[in-house]
């Protein structure tokens, strides 16, 4: 069941209230740096594909969230799957969303983690998002909102690189076969009816 927006915002916020004794604190280093990944080429309408969120440079991170943005009318944001990164500590993760919006076109995705150990760090895979194609067109996906949480209700540095790709739908090749059928036979009725005018043409 999808979380809304207001829920994701609500246990977010929670994680950062969590007191300081609970989570153990850690110098920060420099901020860490998320990057939307461009999607494998060959996207058709009709199809599923996938896009990875990676980070780089993290320290003690909790929790996350950010806003996927993208057109409601060429494509369908079905899922997403956490990486391995955050819970690569050994604290226990779990997912927040899709909370999709009303208006269409934009999602917040979210995570946070559980457990006594430091939270996460270095590079890895935040999040796999899974897409379904519904029609054709120059698609633009795009990161905005980023919020890393870390021990006692600090908010992390961090930015987004890379934040927006484009992707290229093409039609199927079931549609591509229609067409090419129909011209083929369209080529067929063509012979067929000048063939007719020359016999008639013979004729006495």
């Amino acid at each position: 069941m999808r979380l809304t927006r207001t829920t994701s915002y609500l246990v977010i916020a929670l994680l950062l209230l969590l007191p300081a004794t609970v989570l153990p604190a850690t110098v920060l280093a420099a901020g860490a740096i998320v990057t939307l990944n461009s999607p494998p080429a060959g996207v058709v309408a009709g199809s599923e594909f996938t896009t990875d969120v990676t980070i780089e440079g993290a320290e003690a991170v909790l929790g996350f969230q950010f806003d996927v943005l993208y057109d409601a009318n060429l494509v369908e944001l079905s899922d997403f799957d956490l990486g391995p990164w955050l819970g690569s500590s050994g604290r226990s993760p779990a997912k927040l969303g899709p909370a999709l919006a009303k208006e269409g076109g934009r999602a917040t995705i979210g995570a946070y983690t559980l457990g006594q150990q430091a939270g996460a760090g270095g590079d890895g895979l935040m999040v796999t998002l899974r897409w379904k194609a519904k029609a054709n067109g120059n698609l633009d996906l795009q990161l905005q909102k980023l919020q890393l949480a870390g021990a006692g209700g600090t908010a992390l540095p961090g930015e987004i690189s890379a934040g927006k790709v484009s992707v290229a739908t093409a039609a199927t090749p079931a549609s591509i076969n229609n067409a090419q059928s129909l011209l083929l036979g369209a080529g067929i009725l063509l012979v067929g009816v000048v063939a007719f005018l020359l016999l008639r043409r013979r004729r006495p």
